[in-house]
């Protein structure tokens, strides 16, 4: 069960998640999950979007380095920390071209956090209706 997802960040491979925690602060901030590419790309131009996808990807990144310690903690395994980048420091590290860059990383965290996993079982047969399936 690993719904998450990696990106590369200053020549690393960090986790973006997204999680029942961002999530929530994301229907929070964009009235509504359903609505949050409406908010993302709404109103005060390019620059108020790159914001907001800065603030986004900041919020997964920190979502994802605490799966991966909890995970780490938990499955009885050493980890070492990584740091998460403020928001501030994320504005000095992105270009204003990075913008799509940020959106991939932000939706794509999102669908993997709601891949859903599905069990089958193979159908006997038991010679009942065989015809039918041969």
């Amino acid at each position: 069960m690993r719904r998450v997802t990696t990106f590369e960040f200053c020549g690393q491979q960090r986790t973006v998640a997204f999680t029942v925690a961002a999530a929530e602060q994301l229907d929070e901030k964009a009235g509504s999950l359903e609505r949050l590419g409406e908010w993302l790309a709404g109103d005060g131009g390019q620059m108020a979007a790159l914001g907001r996808c800065v603030e986004i990807v900041q919020l997964l990144m920190a979502e994802g380095e605490n799966y991966e310690r909890l995970q780490a903690r938990y499955s009885g395994q050493e980890r070492k920390d990584l740091a998460v980048p403020t928001a501030e420091e994320l504005k000095s590290l992105y270009t204003v071209q990075d913008l799509a860059t940020l959106k991939d990383v932000i939706f794509g965290a999102i669908s993997a956090g709601q891949q859903q996993e599905v069990e089958s079982k193979a159908v006997e047969t038991t010679g009942k209706n065989e015809s039918a399936t041969s």
